[in-house]
């Protein structure tokens, strides 16, 4: 039986790491599991760099060219121009409410939290397959 740092075979551990995620509402990434002997690095999935929550999200390369990538998607899917600037892509979009907005917002919230479930279920970012879940979710949020 494989065991981590933290003495528990790694079935438990990732049953510990859900249970953190669950219980406390944040985010958890390879940065924390260290940090608590769940994982035996903290490096990026994708990268091997240091992970963490602002790494994933702004600095990670990977994790960069796919929002790329799927903002360029939809900017040619609605016909528009939205850029993929950190704070954009951090925070969304707040200053107009117009239906487009709102769609751009949902895209990057359903962005983000695929890259996320992503490194969490050790998958790769692949942009076919984001765009086929969120076309689903999509449609029963917007119909």
């Amino acid at each position: 039986m494989e065991k981590t740092l933290g003495g528990q075979s790694s079935a438990q551990s990732e049953q510990l790491a859900k249970r953190l995620n669950y219980e406390n509402f944040q985010l958890v990434t390879k940065k924390e599991l260290f940090r608590f002997g769940i994982k035996t690095d903290n490096e990026c999935l994708y990268c091997s760099e240091s992970d963490s929550i602002n790494y994933t999200f702004i600095n990670c390369e990977f994790s960069k060219n796919f929002m790329e990538n799927i903002i360029h998607w939809f900017n040619e899917t609605n016909h528009c121009n939205f850029t993929s600037g950190t704070k954009v892509v951090l925070f969304g979009i707040s200053n107009n409410p117009s239906t487009l907005n709102k769609k751009f917002n949902y895209t990057l919230l359903s962005m983000r939290y695929y890259i996320y479930k992503c490194k969490l279920n050790k998958d790769g970012l692949l942009v076919p397959a984001f765009i086929n879940k969120f076309k689903i979710g999509y449609r029963v949020q917007f119909g």
